[in-house]
């Protein structure tokens, strides 16, 4: 009875804690491990963060242009009551559909108040940072569902955070960077497959958000996860069969609301991309090159700090490009691996995990094996996979971020159990600890550069352009070149464009990035290239008709090798001087082309 009248007492004598302070301490290891990546990050990138506004990887050409230019447009198109799933500001008139290039949608809506306040260079360099830093904080709580023990999920959400893969990736692919999705979706699809402790209902519809959210970050991601995720089905109908009988109808029950939530939220744009203008058929990348090699696994790139010149020889016959050769783990990270899976090979986690990094692996090798850069005639997984519609445009070496989470959770899970081996346990998990993480340390930080666009395109002479008029841009955008498309967006899209670097049909092409050539296309490289041809009257004729095709009301030739080359010759084409504007930048304007007269 006192202990009952006392207690009341006790606690009025005593404030109680706030709701804050509860939070912070209930989350503080998750606020803790966030914030440390995050700060990770931005020594990754410190260039871009010491002027976040004008400067970022490769000063923004080539595919960090693109990325700038539709994080642009999708808060100009909603705002402007336009489809920001499909544009004609670029490429006008034929226009892009943006489903079939890396538009980043939701990011770009998600982010509209930070483009408009700051300007979409920081909206791309946040990106770029946040991608590192909230893929290994996502990582980290996956891998804690299964090793609980903050350090150790946290030493393995920075292994895939901040792998090979996606450092390499970092250096301008945007949109396989952003992996914060993928750690939940496959946590959830687990949930559905194994535990299925959750109402099969919202369990299915939280996972169909999330693909559907992915989808519009980042589609081969999406496609990739569905890849590892029916891997992983058939991995636990292989081990298990027994159990998993067992676990069909909830499971189907699940995975229906899932399909069934992700398709009517997908709905529009999977139409769009798959009947909707533009659309692209067949294969984008056409090549094999982007592969895992076997030695990749092993044997340092460039792009790490501990690589003796052997391995850099070596490694330079690997195929692909540097930003698809992300498949490093190094040694110490493989045989911990090994070790683990042989070690708690009973735990079903453990040998899960092992067996979907193993696939994940083979099937990063593509269709057949490649070592030290030479093709094998040994068949691998992928052939399966490599003709089936739309799975046929993934770059099988990208597969490779599922060997790097796997390889986090397995290092996690040897941590964890050798920390409670006492003393000698606990010297072996920090021998592990750095003998694991070293060899993963990049060779340094990202490198950056100005954005160097004309004033012009930033400043109040650009509006007396009309609104929505079409615009020649010299030098057009083009493959690996997209100067132009980055103007235009710090232009406000205040004009559009011809041409430019994109994904569009490749019918009777062998390449589906950009427009086919025209005759106006094919004189300009010409003309770039310091090579002015005879300007006929016929040629004069045919250019100006294309002009007026197009609808062209502009013309700007903008800072460029060779550019006084360029301004004769265009002011020779049009019959009259430009106007010079600020930034180096030459103008002719104000009306459609008149057409062809007697040449001067």
């Amino acid at each position: 009875m006192a202990e009952t009248i006392a207690e009341p007492v006790a606690v009025e004598t005593q404030p109680p804690d706030s709701l804050g302070r509860r939070l912070l301490h209930a989350l503080w290891p998750e606020a803790l491990v966030l914030i440390v990546f995050l700060a990770l990050a931005t020594r990754v990138f410190p260039g871009a963060w010491v002027s976040p506004t004008s400067t970022t990887i490769g000063g923004g050409g080539g595919d960090a242009g693109l990325f700038i230019w539709f994080l642009r447009w999708t808060p100009y198109a909603v705002g402007h009551g336009l489809n920001p799933l499909f544009t004609d500001y670029l490429n006008y008139p034929q226009g892009v559909n943006a489903m079939w290039n890396t538009s980043l949608p939701l990011p770009g809506l998600l982010l509209a108040p930070v483009t408009s306040a700051l300007g979409v260079i920081f909206t791309f360099n946040l990106l770029l940072t946040a991608a590192l830093g909230l893929s290994a904080f996502s990582a980290y709580l996956a891998i804690r569902r299964y090793v609980p023990s903050d350090a150790a999920a946290a030493i393995g959400g920075l292994v895939f955070g901040f792998s090979p893969y996606i450092l390499n990736q970092s250096r301008g692919h945007l949109h396989v960077t952003l992996l914060f999705l993928v750690p939940p979706m496959l946590v959830a699809l687990e949930e559905i497959l194994v535990r299925q402790r959750r109402s099969p209902w919202w369990l299915g519809a939280g996972l169909g958000l999330m693909a559907a959210c992915q989808l519009l970050i980042g589609e081969e991601v999406l496609v990739a996860t569905a890849v590892i995720g029916a891997t992983m089905l058939l991995v636990l109908v292989l081990l298990y069969p027994c159990q998993v009988a067992k676990r069909v109808p909830y499971a189907l029950r699940a995975l229906a609301m899932a399909a069934l939530v992700s398709l009517v939220l997908a709905a529009w744009p999977l139409w769009l991309q798959l009947a909707g203008p533009q659309r692209v058929v067949g294969d984008i990348q056409g090549s094999t090159n982007y592969v895992s090699d076997l030695y990749n696994f092993v044997v340092p790139t460039r792009s790490q700090w501990l690589a003796p010149p052997s391995a850099l020889r070596l490694a330079a016959h690997f195929t692909g490009n540097i930003a698809e050769q992300g498949a490093y783990l190094g040694i110490p990270l493989l045989l911990i691996g090994v070790v683990t899976a042989i070690r708690w090979w009973s735990k079903p986690v453990v040998r899960v995990s092992a067996l979907l990094g193993l696939a994940a692996a083979l099937l990063s090798m593509g269709g057949r094996l490649h070592v030290a850069g030479r093709t094998t005639g040994v068949h691998l997984p992928w052939r399966a996979f490599q003709n089936l519609p739309l799975i046929s445009n993934l770059i099988p070496a990208r597969l490779a971020m599922f060997t790097t989470l796997f390889a986090g959770l397995l290092l996690a899970w040897f941590l964890w159990r050798a920390w409670h081996w006492r003393v000698a346990g606990r010297v072996l998990a920090v021998v592990a600890v750095v003998a694991a993480l070293v060899p993963l340390v990049p060779s340094g930080v990202r490198s950056t550069k100005p954005v160097r666009v004309p004033a012009f395109f930033t400043g109040p002479e650009v509006r007396q352009l009309p609104e929505g008029s079409v615009a020649l841009v010299v030098p057009p955008s083009a493959p690996l070149s997209s100067n132009a498309m980055v103007w235009q967006a710090q232009a406000g899209m205040r004009f559009k464009m011809l041409r430019g670097y994109f994904v569009g049909p490749n019918s009777g092409r062998s390449s589906p990035y950009g427009a086919p050539p025209t005759v106006l296309s094919n004189v300009l490289s010409i003309v770039q290239a310091g090579q002015p041809p005879k300007l006929t009257h016929e040629l004069r004729a045919s250019l100006l008709d294309e002009l007026r095709a197009d609808r062209v009301q502009t013309v700007i030739v903008g800072p460029m090798r060779r550019q006084p080359t360029m301004v004769r010759f265009v002011t020779d084409l049009l019959g009259r001087e430009p106007s010079p504007a600020a930034g180096g930048v030459y103008l002719w304007r104000d009306a459609l082309f008149p057409p062809a007269g007697p040449h001067r």
